[in-house]
C-alpha cells in the first residue's frame, strides 16, 4: 500500500469513496469528484464490476478483505491508513 500512497500529491486535495456492489451509482459519484486529483475506491466486497469501473476512471482502488462489519473501512480511512 505504501507505494500507492507515494502517488498522491500532499499539496492537493482526494477524496476515498467507500462502497460495495455500486456499480450503477459509481459513475455518478466519481463523476461528481472527477476534478479532485486523488481518488481512492476502497471496496468492501463487491460481486459486480464496481472496482473494474473504477479503475477504468483512473481511480486508485484497494479492495482488502475485511470482515461483514462494514465500519471497519470507514476507520481506515478517517485514520489516514489507506
Amino acid at each position: 500500500m505504501s507505494s500507492t500512497l507515494n502517488t498522491f500529491r500532499s499539496d492537493t486535495l482526494g477524496v476515498v469513496v467507500i462502497g460495495r456492489n455500486e456499480g450503477e451509482r459509481l459513475a455518478r459519484c466519481l463523476a461528481s469528484v472527477r476534478a479532485i486529483p486523488n481518488r481512492v475506491y476502497v471496496d468492501s466486497g463487491s460481486t459486480d464490476a464496481s472496482v473494474a469501473f473504477a479503475r477504468r476512471e483512473g481511480v486508485i482502488c484497494h479492495a482488502p478483505t475485511f470482515p461483514q462489519d462494514l465500519r471497519q473501512p470507514s476507520s481506515l480511512a478517517t485514520a489516514g491508513k489507506l
